[in-house]
């Protein structure tokens, strides 16, 4: 067991039962909490959520359906204050049959249409529940209690999974978008912000521009209501608001995976103790990463051929050394990978750019064959150029949403040679078929089966960069590519995947445009560069690039 400060005054000590007058026998059963009737005169009371350790719903046998109005009124802000939520169907009675079944059933569903994580369901009962359900253990979470009168098991609960802090009132919140307007944030984040920082007089949010998850990104400045150091100068933190599902999902990969297997200076340091998880929301906190670069931003300018060997020698070392190699077929995977449709509003620029080939036959290209076996391991599963930070020559890597612990190895290496791509183009003043031919020599059928050696470029040339990362990510890439075909496959995939991405580059560049990128709107954009990641993918997939068959 970790360190623990021993405080016998338990900051959260009441517990509500919701439209109901504590009983003697009750009090009894629970004398280490003060207990109180939950209704909404009483959630009206200033501060009484910030002492609420749980609330307990108990279904009536005469009125079963009221628990659904009643968790409809009260769960949802319940659990954005981060109290724990009880739910005791109507006991067993026997010779009852199927009515006590029909009788909890109707919490199921006041629990999937409320959308309320919730716990202590059987299979079947998850198996009602929709798609936007995740069976992830973390609080605060609507318990469904197995038996009634379980005083015990309650205790029990609140004991092993204690409320986190309250916001107590919480710090002053200062929230600037991306453009750098202030704009307020709705009730449940900023509840979120308080619960995070509850020691804090003040908390300054600047959004950064976000990336493809729908998790809102920030560098948070936090003042500290009692700092030690007595000082007055903020520290500074990263912070993500999103989706209750997403932030859980990447909270779990941190604490499994990144923690307990990355160096200590090659990843974020979440803070534990600062993350928490409300109703539909979550909130995730790591220490800043400060004096870092992007990746694609450091690669352009020429200095990433040390990050990105950093990368795979170091901080990937730990999930590298556990890869094992399977007798499967790779193409089992990478059918489960296959991109549905080509967006119709990138299509045109596709065609314009010389594709020649359907989506339905490439597709057919890459999984067509029997390729085995194949390197697995924890693999990122999603290592674009602005997932890696650069500090010197440190590769730091950030965002573990898409952790997979058993994926392929060189998913990692293609999906990095592919964002190099699609990102680091952005911008550049040469058109489309100009960038097209600078890069076509890349993607032979010799060099990507390992069996030639890329030529570099002259240094002068504008995609010199790209060059020497390639080279980099290649050198990587041969030891986990037995059959000499794999990485060229995982390569069409994941150029493949970034062409068909659903997101209208265009229309999110036209929203955050401002007057000094409006001089660089003539430069090679992402909605284009995607584009482009199509006819590289039929190069890979169709065995020579278009500009070689034009040279025969």
């Amino acid at each position: 067991m970790s360190i623990q400060i021993f405080d016998a005054v338990q900051p959260r000590s009441r517990i509500g039962l919701a439209e109901e007058k504590p009983t003697a026998r009750i009090r009894q059963r629970l004398l280490r909490y003060e207990l109180y009737r939950c209704d909404a005169d009483a959630l009206a009371k200033p501060g009484l959520l910030l002492t609420t350790a749980g609330v307990l719903f108990r279904q009536s046998l005469k009125h079963p359906r009221r628990i659904v109005e009643q968790l409809e009124r009260f769960a949802p802000k319940l659990l954005s204050h981060g109290c724990l939520v009880f739910v005791q169907p109507v006991p067993v009675v026997e010779g009852s049959g199927t009515e006590y079944l029909r009788f909890r059933h109707l919490i199921v569903k006041a629990l999937d249409a409320l959308q309320l994580p919730a716990s202590g369901l059987t299979d079947d009962e998850c198996r009602m529940l929709g798609p936007w359900f995740k069976r992830t253990p973390l609080t605060p979470i609507v318990h469904v209690m197995e038996r009634p009168d379980d005083w015990q098991g309650l205790l029990m609960y609140l004991q092993l999974h204690a409320p986190g802090k309250a916001a107590t009132p919480g710090p002053t919140i200062a929230h600037k978008d991306s453009d750098g307007r202030e704009t307020v944030l709705d009730d449940e984040r900023a509840l979120l912000v308080k619960r995070a920082f509850w020691d804090g007089s003040e908390v300054r949010l600047e959004q950064l521009r976000n990336g493809l998850s729908g998790v809102n990104a920030y560098r948070a400045y936090l003042q500290q209501g009692n700092s030690v150091a007595g000082s007055g100068y903020p520290y500074r933190y990263f912070v993500k608001i999103g989706p209750r599902n997403k932030v859980a999902a990447e909270y779990l990969a941190y604490r499994d995976t990144a923690l307990e297997h990355l160096p200590y200076h090659l990843g974020p340091r979440l803070r534990l103790d600062r993350c928490a998880l409300g109703h539909r929301c979550g909130i995730l906190v790591s220490d800043y990463v400060n004096g870092a670069e992007p990746l694609r931003d450091c690669a352009r300018d020429g200095r990433a051929v040390g990050a990105i060997a950093n990368l795979f020698n170091v901080t990937f070392r730990g999930w590298h050394v556990g890869a094992l190699s399977i007798d499967a077929p790779l193409e089992a995977h990478l059918r489960t990978r296959l991109p549905d449709v080509v967006p119709s509003f990138r299509k045109p620029l596709i065609d314009k750019y010389g594709a020649t080939k359907t989506l339905d036959q490439l597709s057919g290209f890459l999984v067509s064959g029997n390729t085995k076996p194949y390197f697995v391991g924890v693999i990122h599963g999603d290592l674009h150029a602005t997932n890696v930070l650069v500090r010197g020559d440190d590769a730091i890597l950030i965002d573990f949403e898409k952790v997979e612990p058993q994926g392929p190895v060189l998913r990692d290496l293609a999906c990095l040679e592919g964002g190099l791509f699609v990102d680091g183009f952005v911008g550049d003043k040469r058109d489309p078929a100009s960038i097209l031919a600078s890069v076509s020599c890349l993607y032979t059928s010799d060099l990507l089966r390992g069996d030639g050696r890329i030529t570099p470029c002259h240094p002068d040339d504008r995609s010199a960069w790209f060059f020497d990362c390639v080279t980099q990510i290649r050198m990587q890439a041969r030891q986990f590519d037995p059959a000499h075909n794999q990485y060229r496959l995982l390569l069409a995939s994941e150029f493949l995947r970034k062409s068909c991405n659903k997101t209208n580059f265009e229309e999110h560049q036209r929203d955050q445009i401002t007057r000094n990128d409006s001089a660089r709107t003539n430069r090679a954009n992402m909605e284009q560069t995607r584009a482009m990641a199509y006819i590289v993918a039929e190069w890979i997939l169709t065995g020579v690039p278009r500009s070689e068959k034009q040279e025969q």
